[in-house]
């Protein structure tokens, strides 16, 4: 699931400081060069993870948020490198170790998100870029924990911040069902194009009787195979957002209570839901101390990057 999982192996960079082979300057940082293909890539990955998060393609964006895209990766481009070279310039060093128990926590979490992964490949993204980003990634990391140490948050920082930004710390959840007609096998390995087809012109009919009124949790017996929930009426209980697959998810939290969903193509095959009640609740401020103390240590981060590019020499 592109969850927690998918979203650590990633890291920071993992949308930023990807490098290539190069072929044109679109920027310099310390003498160090940032090219046109380094660009190219950082596009395609941060045009990657949109896609899959919202569903929203490249194509389907505005001129305008198309340039906003192309912005937002230059200058990140920009600010990975500055920070780079400020860690390697601290001492900060990374063992091969960390590297390559990265790389295979990467490689394990694509295999959780084939779609995302074939993504990737077509926008040709190879593992030499993915291996290169993860040693710099690293680098970022270990650098901003390092500052992350150095800095000192009180109770009382914590109690304003959460007073001041309540709205933040509110977690929408939903009561669902769902009925699952699975494509890939459990080692994740996909069926044949032909029968991949058969499983959705199944799943079509049974969505079209789901719309059409018929007891959803009968058909979820009858069809699921998700054969833990499909014995329960498909019934996933009360999740968040971030607790199920980025896909299902985009999908499953835009439907108002008793609608049901158009046919989801997620990673484990095609899923039609049923949102059965939602709920919204105030976190804590007990419960979500770690969380808020994270949003301040990183808004003083970020003030602290910008301090960084001011003192470096970008053309």
């Amino acid at each position: 699931m592109f969850k927690k999982k998918l979203v650590l192996a990633l890291g920071m960079a993992a949308i930023l400081s990807l490098t290539g082979c190069s072929k044109g300057t679109i920027a310099t940082v310390n003498d160090t060069k940032i090219t046109s293909d380094d660009l190219k890539v950082a596009e395609a990955i941060i045009s990657s993870v949109n896609e899959y998060k919202t569903g929203r393609t490249f194509e389907d964006m505005s001129k305008e948020e198309q340039e906003e895209l192309k912005t937002t990766a230059a200058n990140f481009l920009v600010d990975s490198e500055v920070v780079y070279q400020k860690a390697l310039e601290d001492g900060i060093t990374i063992e091969n170790a960390e590297n390559d128990s990265r790389e295979i926590e990467l490689i394990d979490a694509l295999k959780e998100n084939p779609i995302f992964k074939k993504d990737l490949e077509d926008k040709g993204i190879t593992k030499e870029e993915l291996k290169s980003y993860i040693e710099k990634d690293n680098v970022i990391n270990a650098y901003k924990e390092q500052f992350n140490e150095k800095q000192n948050v009180t109770d009382q920082e914590i109690q304003d911040y959460y007073n001041e930004h309540r709205d933040e710390f509110k977690n929408k959840m939903i009561d669902a069902s769902h009925i699952l007609f699975a494509t890939v096998d459990r080692d994740l390995k996909s069926v044949s194009d032909e029968k991949k087809e058969e499983i959705k012109k199944t799943a079509e009919d049974v969505l079209k009787r789901a719309k059409s009124g018929e007891d959803f949790g009968e058909l979820a017996k009858k069809y699921s195979d998700d054969k833990k929930t499909g014995e329960k009426g498909g019934s996933l209980g009360l999740f968040d957002r971030d607790s199920k697959d980025a896909l299902f998810s985009r999908e499953a939290f835009k439907l108002n209570n008793g609608e049901v969903s158009d046919l989801i193509t997620t990673n484990r095959g095609y899923e039609i839901v049923k949102v059965n009640s939602t709920k919204e609740e105030q976190k804590e401020l007990a419960k979500c101390k770690e969380e808020v103390k994270k949003k301040i240590l990183n808004e003083r981060y970020v003030k602290h990057v910008e301090q960084l590019i001011k003192e470096a020499k970008i053309k």
